[in-house]
């Protein structure tokens, strides 16, 4: 997966070698590894000016509905309804 001897530049002027691998996983593996968790991150939409203005993680297990915050709209200027939606 990931190539251990590629020489690798150091940031400092003589400084080469080859790249640290030991403790370190490669991008391949991470994702390899992830799995779908019940936390999940969602936008909040303002319901009047219909942008998206926050982000908030969400646990599925706790909270099957869609989430409804009053939060501050700086478009609008006031404090709107602020619901769940998906971040694309």
């Amino acid at each position: 997966l990931c190539s251990s001897g590629v020489e690798h530049f150091h940031g400092k002027e003589g400084v080469v070698g080859p790249i640290p691998t030991e403790g370190f996983k490669c991008q391949e593996e991470i994702m390899a590894s992830k799995k779908k968790g019940n936390i999940e991150l969602v936008a909040l939409q303002c319901t009047e000016c219909k942008r998206k203005n926050y982000t908030t993680s969400k646990n599925r297990k706790n909270i099957q509905g869609k989430m409804e915050f009053s939060k501050y709209c700086k478009f609008d200027r006031k404090h709107t309804i602020h619901k769940e939606t998906k971040i694309k």
